[in-house]
């Protein structure tokens, strides 16, 4: 499927309910790393397979939470 090429790792972002279906799928054809950008966390028994859920909400939560409080221990430029 992957001709010449032998990608190691896919990026995942798709619709919650088939991420694991399609996980599961990329690694029957050899793919052993995913970065999971879905809601669902992706969840594999074999130890062989890498897998690193992303929470973009979280992420986003600590970058607005650090530019607040960054602002708001500003002194006051008068």
């Amino acid at each position: 499927m992957f001709g010449q090429e032998h990608p190691e790792l896919a990026i995942l972002c798709v619709p919650d309910n088939s991420v694991q279906s399609i996980a599961e799928q990329l690694a029957l054809l050899g793919i052993h790393a995913f970065w999971n950008f879905c809601h669902d966390d992706i969840h594999f028994d074999n130890p062989d397979i890498l897998v690193e859920n992303v929470y973009l909400a979280d992420s986003l939560l600590m970058l607005t939470y650090g530019i607040r409080n960054q602002s708001l221990s500003a002194e006051p430029d008068y």
